[in-house]
């Protein structure tokens, strides 16, 4: 509208061209404030959002490095399992040499002992011959 057209409009149309102006004001500040509050809300989601993806991220580090830890930590009980598995195979070994040692000992010594047995048995019997002989 001209200013020319605006001039003549009565008092009544004038206020009403108002009001409607003020209603289509107050729509438009309430569109605004509205969109502005879903602009916030949208830059809260996005920040966030990137808080959450950090936090995802350095959660998958723990995790990472937790893992690590365990396989770590698994290896090295497998690595003593086999030391473990090593020292028992080495002294049932030196349990087995010992063993045949101790026998090999006894039978040398049950030999001994029997050539002991049968040598003074000899030697009684030719001490016992010669007493009888010099008794009778």
């Amino acid at each position: 509208m001209t200013e020319k057209e605006l001039k003549r409009l009565s008092r009544v149309d004038l206020l009403e061209m108002l009001i409607a102006q003020s209603k289509k004001l107050e729509r438009v500040e309430k569109e605004l404030a509205d969109a502005k509050a879903e602009l916030d809300r949208r830059e809260i989601a996005v920040t966030t959002s990137g808080t959450l993806a950090e936090a995802a991220l350095k959660l998958a580090g723990i995790f990472e490095t937790a893992d690590k830890a365990a396989a770590q930590y698994i290896d090295t009980l497998r690595e003593r399992a086999e030391q473990s598995d090593k020292i028992i195979s080495d002294a049932h070994a030196k349990a087995d040499d010992i063993e045949k040692a101790a026998e090999e000992k006894r039978k040398a010594m049950l030999s001994d002992a029997d050539k002991e047995v049968k040598k003074r048995l000899e030697d009684f019997s030719t001490q016992f011959k010669e007493f009888l002989d010099a008794h009778t």
